[in-house]
């Protein structure tokens, strides 16, 4: 009966309960197939802890915290790429113990009722003495403020209801919807932490469709209730959408009020109070449930030269999640022997053009560099440039760089909520939204070529060893002396690119490397080193997946997530032998490891660019917080 619901379990940071959670869902009769585990902990190094806590056969995806909803909206995702869309989806916070049979009475409810699009049980809480959380709940007609029924009243009470009953909204921590209503409208992001499911469910309401309470399914939840600065947030941005003008500007500072008054009587302290007031008169978002073109995005390259290739690979990309793709590219002044100031001119005049292209133009708008640094993200702000993100490659740079300053940096964050930031890498993510200063930032793989189709390629005759690229700083010269010695008479050792100084036991050419020369050299090598002692990513490693040969570099970098963490092409830096024995094998049986490599890595764009695009320019993350 139930093969045809799929469910996501939402999960922030409460590892002791969401494997229950998944257990007691496969007890009420769904496939594990079926069962996707969202994690927005946003602890990688928890997620074998995770991935062991839960029922193997369960899917698990790790993305951002952008709250409740963009879980949520993540899974039906997830779920609409498969060949046979489910007919329901049952969504779970990670603290819920449904009773036997509630998933089956919640299905029974919407069969039986074709025009009803979501299905909520009976919500119980209380450990020592259990009490009803909610039964649903309705919008006061004076203030236009949501409030449950029979909120913490007796379990007795339940006992005349036997049938489904009409409601205006049901709590988020436990529904089944109708998959149809549920993927055609999502659930509004904006919100971040309760309330979205309000929205969705007054809505749906407003089109005609029914919300039921199902009384005989019981769901046992914890909840702290809503953090003061999201109820006052929350209630501002419902009533906005939903309650009018006048109720949006009078009721939410007297209902504030009356809750600071109440904790005040109750001593609670004065910190509640100043969440309260933070939360009325936080900024909303402007816009926050519509969304960018779904189907367009716009490339702006300012570094036509160097980065014309990551445009093409963000391209391929892009194109193959089922996108158009369109791209402004403009030549550098190292490329374009032009003025510096005339290559910003060019930038603005691109930025304006988008800005004031039209109302009918509306694409998702991808900068693949900052020319200013993090001053773009002001700049961006602006101009008012809306569904736009920038890629930043380089969080620290090694040498002096306009607008990667502190006090740049802190100027930039007051535009964050305006503008995204694309990283790719966790590291990369964490060197930009530091302990004082935080962006909104998006963590998504850096795009490569779907050019290796033909499987491994055969081992090469004669075993060479490049390292590629202009020399810099954290250059582990080290290392590479260390393989000289090593793999000396055995391996023929190469460094090519600008500013090297000499290295012992390698061949050192000096010279600027060409995009054709480049393609050659990748081709030609057993092995690509990836000698750095920090960085952030590797645009040499992601060519070298992409012609087939194997990269060694580091392990506790962003290598470990393109060829897996266990891979043998994984070095300990701290350990000469490391490098010997990652070589070896890369020269050994690498090619194959590079091939499912690239395979994967691929697989990995395609669904997590996917996964952006389709997000729009909901607005997310306003406080990282988690649901109590």
């Amino acid at each position: 009966m139930l093969t045809r619901v799929a469910a996501v379990v939402v999960h922030h940071r409460s590892y002791g309960s969401v494997g229950g959670v998944v257990d007691a869902l496969l007890m009420q009769g769904l496939l594990p197939q079926n069962i996707l585990v969202v994690d927005n902990s946003e602890e990688p190094e928890r997620r074998i802890e995770l991935r062991e806590a839960i029922n193997a056969e369960v899917d698990l995806d790790f993305t951002p915290n952008n709250g409740y909803a963009a879980a949520v909206n993540h899974s039906i995702l997830h779920f609409s790429r498969r060949a046979v869309a489910p007919n329901y989806l049952l969504v779970s916070t990670h603290e819920t113990r449904p009773t036997a049979g509630a998933v089956s009475y919640l299905y029974q409810a919407l069969e039986g009722n074709p025009r009803a699009a979501v299905a909520g049980p009976t919500l119980i809480s209380g450990i020592d003495e259990e009490y009803i959380w909610s039964t649903g709940g309705y919008i006061d007609r004076l203030t236009g403020v949501p409030a449950h029924y029979d909120h913490r009243t007796s379990l007795e009470i339940l006992r005349p209801y036997n049938t489904p009953t009409r409601r205006e909204w049901l709590d988020g921590a436990f529904l089944l919807y109708r998959w149809k209503e549920i993927s055609e409208r999502t659930v509004p992001e904006g919100y971040f932490l309760y309330m979205e499911e309000t929205d969705l469910h007054v809505s749906l309401g407003k089109a005609g469709y029914e919300v039921l309470w199902v009384p005989l399914a019981r769901v046992w939840q914890e909840s702290g209730g809503i953090p003061p600065y999201f109820f006052a947030r929350n209630i501002r941005l419902f009533l906005r959408e939903h309650g009018g003008f006048l109720r949006a500007r009078i009721v939410p500072p007297l209902v504030v009020m009356r809750k600071i008054f109440a904790d005040v009587v109750r001593r609670r302290g004065v910190s509640r109070a100043r969440e309260y007031l933070r939360g009325l008169v936080a900024p909303l978002p402007r816009q926050s449930f519509r969304l960018a073109e779904p189907d367009r995005a716009h490339i702006i390259n300012p570094l036509g030269a160097a980065l014309l290739h990551y445009e093409n690979e963000l391209s391929s990309v892009l194109s193959e999640t089922g996108h158009s793709v369109s791209s402004t590219r403009f030549l550098e002044p190292s490329a374009s022997r032009q003025h510096r100031l005339k290559w910003l001119a060019n930038y603005l005049s691109t930025l304006l053009r988008a800005r004031f292209s039209g109302p009918g133009h509306n694409p998702r708008i991808i900068i693949v560099w900052p020319v200013l640094g993090y001053l773009d993200v002001a700049l961006l702000g602006l101009l008012g440039l809306r569904n736009v993100a920038v890629v930043l490659h380089d969080p620290v740079p090694l040498v002096r760089s306009v607008g990667y300053s502190h006090r740049a940096r802190r100027f930039a964050s007051i535009f964050r909520k305006r503008v995204r930031i694309i990283a790719h890498s966790r590291k990369a993510q964490e060197a930009i939204d530091s302990a004082d200063l935080h962006f909104n930032v998006d963590v998504l793989p850096h795009p490569i070529l779907d050019s290796v189709s033909e499987g491994p390629v055969g081992r090469r005759t004669t075993p060479i060893v490049r390292v590629l690229g202009q020399y810099k700083a954290d250059r582990d010269i080290q290392a590479l002396r260390a393989l000289g010695e090593d793999l000396s008479g055995t391996v023929t050792l190469e460094v090519h690119g600008r500013g090297w100084p000499a290295v012992d036991g390698w061949r050192v050419v000096e010279g600027f490397v060409d995009e054709a020369r480049l393609d050659d050299l990748l081709a030609e090598s057993s092995a690509v080193l990836i000698p750095y002692k920090r960085f952030f990513q590797s645009g040499i490693a992601v060519r070298a997946l992409e012609a087939g040969t194997p990269f060694v570099g580091p392990k506790d970098s962003v290598l470990a997530e393109m060829v897996g963490h266990d891979s043998a092409l994984l070095v300990d830096t701290e350990s000469r032998s490391s490098w010997k024995r990652a070589v070896d094998h890369a020269i050994a049986q690498g090619s194959e490891d590079a091939w499912r490599a690239a395979k994967g890595w691929r697989e990995a764009n395609i669904r997590e660019w996917s996964i952006w695009m389709q997000r729009g320019s909901m607005v997310s993350n306003p406080e990282r917080q988690e649901r109590i």
